[in-house]
């Protein structure tokens, strides 16, 4: 089965932020805020958000504060070798069949881990 690759985070983030600076730029034109929204292709309510932010605290108040959220606790080399594993399917890795469950790849962490191969 053939897999999508989605943009990476960082990707995502970048054009997002991409958009809400263009929003700056067309404020600066005088151009209103429906008028924003509808050549951006986002929401009005989007729009007067980023408009009050520029005016508060200008464009830097729009550009991004980068990742949120917890530390990821695998590296990016960790999550390619576990990536790889469930690509393989479970019973490459040792189950009675290609199914994977939630408590075979908790499993299968568990015993990598055990074995060094993915560090904590």
């Amino acid at each position: 089965m053939p897999t999508t690759r989605r943009p990476s985070p960082q990707a995502e983030r970048a054009t997002r932020e991409a958009r809400r600076l263009q929003a700056a730029e067309l404020f600066a034109q005088g151009r209103s805020q429906a008028e924003v929204a509808r050549q951006l292709g986002v929401s009005r309510q989007s729009a007067h958000l980023w408009h009050a932010r520029v005016e508060q605290g200008g464009v830097d108040a729009l550009r991004s504060r980068g990742r949120t959220g917890p530390v990821p606790r695998l590296s990016a080399a960790q999550l390619a070798k576990v990536e790889q594993a469930l690509l393989q399917g479970a019973r490459a890795n040792g189950f009675g069949t290609d199914l994977w469950t939630l408590e075979r790849v908790a499993t299968r962490m568990a015993i990598r881990q055990r074995r060094g191969i993915i560090q904590r």
